[in-house]
């Protein structure tokens, strides 16, 4: 399968590569869309800043270039691993992102975008949506309606952040807000802003 793979600063290769192993717990994804973030850009430009190097493979995975980008990806689910039950074959869905150390408490008060060595995939390794194909852990896939169009639903990852980021904030009617950039989040955050 065909893979846009970060190899270092100003070096991102299209590659034919193996398809990924869809081990126990983990869930098969054919990508339908993935976004390029700003992060990428910011690898392709400056990096390696969340990609590993070979002096400095992730801490978590072990990876070391080339990785494959992407981290803003919708797309169908093709394969299901022993012992997932949430999902089935068919089934349209978004990835949430995070590499996390094992052991990290991943519940919803559990604070993983904070834990040590975190990174994302797409960036730190384990695959990346500028794939044709994704395996990831079922904990980080999540369903979407059908009838949501995919190319919409790559989207969701970051309109998240914004969303997240103006539900902390507490904004009240007399709240001055200044959303510096203008990109999707920036722009959610104006929206949100305005609720």
């Amino acid at each position: 399968m065909r893979a846009a793979r970060f190899y270092d600063r100003g070096d991102i290769r299209i590659d034919e590569i193996n398809e990924p192993i869809v081990k126990a717990g983990q869930v098969g994804i054919d990508v339908a869309w993935c976004g390029i973030c700003g992060t990428d850009l910011h690898e392709f430009l400056d990096g390696p800043i969340f990609c590993p190097s070979a002096e400095h493979p992730n801490p978590i995975t072990g990876e070391v270039p080339p990785v494959t980008l992407g981290h803003e990806m919708s797309g169908v689910v093709n394969f299901i691993g022993e012992g997932v039950s949430g999902l089935k074959v068919g089934d349209h869905v978004v990835v949430e992102p995070y590499i996390v150390p094992e052991g990290t408490d991943t519940s919803e008060t559990g604070h993983y975008n904070l834990s040590e060595g975190s990174n994302f995939i797409g960036l730190g390794g384990n695959g990346g949506g500028l794939a044709e194909k994704i395996s990831v852990d079922e904990r980080w896939v999540h369903k979407i309606p059908d009838n949501l169009p995919l190319d919409e639903a790559a989207l969701i990852e970051p309109l998240s952040v914004g969303y997240h980021a103006v539900e902390r904030a507490n904004l009240s009617e007399k709240s001055t807000v200044l959303v510096v950039g203008a990109g999707p989040i920036g722009l959610l955050v104006l929206l949100q802003s305005f609720k």
